[in-house]
């Protein structure tokens, strides 16, 4: 009898949405990348949502929410770092720098 080498595992993206909101669920950001639905953009964008949006912006007020600035691949450690040092939320540990710098 002989037994099989163990099978590996490998994980991809293949899409993702990464949303940031107050306590009061108002959208502050949201980290987009869907290629294969939800209408035209199959490009890594960012989405700044309606409690970013300011009277005075270039954008028409409440519209902001609906544009497409492309980005790039973003990870979510890339988001919970965002979420940490521009916004304000206090992290759970204090090792979260080491942890979310790791490589896999």
């Amino acid at each position: 009898m002989t037994v099989d080498a163990p099978r590996s595992i490998r994980a991809e993206v293949i899409s993702y949405v990464y949303t940031i909101m107050t306590r009061n669920r108002d959208e502050l950001v949201s980290y987009q990348w869907h290629p294969h639905g939800e209408g035209d953009t199959d490009f890594p964008h960012v989405h700044i949502g309606p409690a970013m949006s300011r009277h005075d912006s270039v954008v028409r007020a409440g519209e902001a929410h609906k544009i497409h600035l492309p980005t790039g691949e973003v990870s979510l450690a890339d988001v919970i770092r965002l979420a940490i040092t521009e916004l304000g939320v206090e992290p759970r540990r204090d090792d979260w720098d080491a942890i979310l710098t790791r490589k896999s």
